[in-house]
C-alpha cells in the first residue's frame, strides 16, 4: 500500500449504522492513536493526535490531525458537511496543511450518527483506574469483514461516550493493528467556524480523495 493511500486510511471519518447506543449530538475532544501495519513491502508505525468536533444536529464533522507514518510527518484538516446542496448527499474536504492543497469528494450516502451497530456484542463491564471509584466502562465486540473491533464506552444518561477503540485485521492487502484513546471530551461546539469550508477548497479541484478515506474499519473513532 503506498504512503498516500495509507495516510488516507488513517485520516478518514467513519459513518456507521444506526443503533440504540449513540453519542450525544454535539461534542468535541481529542483522539490519540498508535498502530502498525504490514503491507507487501516494509512494515510501518502510525501515530496520530486529532482534535475532533462532531455535530449530528447540523450533519457536520471536523478534524485537525497531526500524523506520523515512520519518517513521514504531516498535518491535515478534514471536514464533512451535509445539506449544502439541498439533498441527502454530503462532501468531504481534506486539506494537506503543509502543501496548502485540498482534495474533495462527494458523499452519496446520507449522514449517519455515531452509534454502535445493532449487531455489536457486549463482552464485559469494568473500571478504568481504580476498581472502586474508577470510570465504569462497557466493552463491546463486533466483526467487520476481515477486522475485529473492540470498543469501550461510558454511559452518560441515554447516550454513550467513546473511551477506547482497538482494531486489528486486514484492509485489502495490508494487515494492521491500531489502538485509539478518546480524551478531554466536552459537550457542545465551542466555535462553529471549525466546520467552515477551508479557503483552499472554495475553488473546484479536479481531484478526488481515494477510497481509503472512508476508514470503514472504525466504529466510533474518527
Amino acid at each position: 500500500m503506498n504512503r498516500f493511500a495509507f495516510v488516507g486510511l488513517m485520516l478518514a471519518s467513519i459513518v456507521v449504522a444506526s443503533g440504540e447506543l449513540c453519542t450525544p449530538d454535539q461534542w468535541e475532544g481529542y483522539e490519540v492513536a498508535i498502530g502498525g501495519y504490514v503491507p507487501h513491502s516494509h512494515p510501518g508505525i502510525i501515530m496520530e493526535h486529532n482534535k475532533i468536533s462532531y455535530d449530528a444536529k447540523n450533519m457536520r464533522k471536523a478534524s485537525f490531525i497531526s500524523y506520523v507514518n515512520n519518517d513521514y510527518e504531516n498535518k491535515f484538516q478534514m471536514i464533512i458537511r451535509y445539506g449544502d446542496d439541498n439533498d441527502d448527499s454530503g462532501k468531504l474536504y481534506v486539506v494537506d496543511l503543509k502543501k496548502n492543497k485540498c482534495w474533495t469528494k462527494k458523499l452519496d450516502k446520507p449522514f449517519k450518527k455515531c452509534c454502535l451497530p445493532d449487531d455489536v456484542k457486549k463482552h464485559s463491564t469494568y473500571h478504568i483506574g481504580l476498581a472502586k471509584g474508577g470510570l465504569e466502562v462497557t466493552g463491546y465486540f463486533l466483526k467487520k469483514g476481515e477486522m475485529d473491533v473492540y470498543v469501550s464506552v461510558a454511559s452518560a444518561g441515554t447516550s454513550i461516550i467513546p473511551i477506547t477503540e482497538n482494531v486489528h485485521g486486514r484492509f485489502k492487502s495490508t494487515s494492521f493493528i491500531q489502538g485509539v484513546e478518546m480524551i478531554d471530551i466536552t459537550p457542545g461546539i465551542k466555535n462553529e467556524t471549525v466546520f467552515d469550508i477551508p479557503a483552499q477548497c472554495k475553488e473546484e479541484v479536479d481531484m478526488s480523495v481515494t477510497e481509503y478515506l472512508m476508514r470503514d474499519h472504525f466504529t466510533l473513532a474518527f
